[in-house]
């Protein structure tokens, strides 16, 4: 959720929303190295 709809909530709180490229980063990353027990990519 914070990756897709953070951005508002943080700039309400006074935080810098995390940006787009790391954003990417992470859920390449996740695409990547997360994987369920059959061994498939979970997210």
């Amino acid at each position: 959720w914070a990756y897709t709809s953070g951005d508002t909530m943080a700039l309400d709180l006074d935080y810098i929303p995390m940006p787009d490229n790391v954003v990417k980063l992470i859920q390449n990353s996740w695409k990547s190295n997360i994987k369920g027990a059959d061994g498939k990519a979970i997210y």
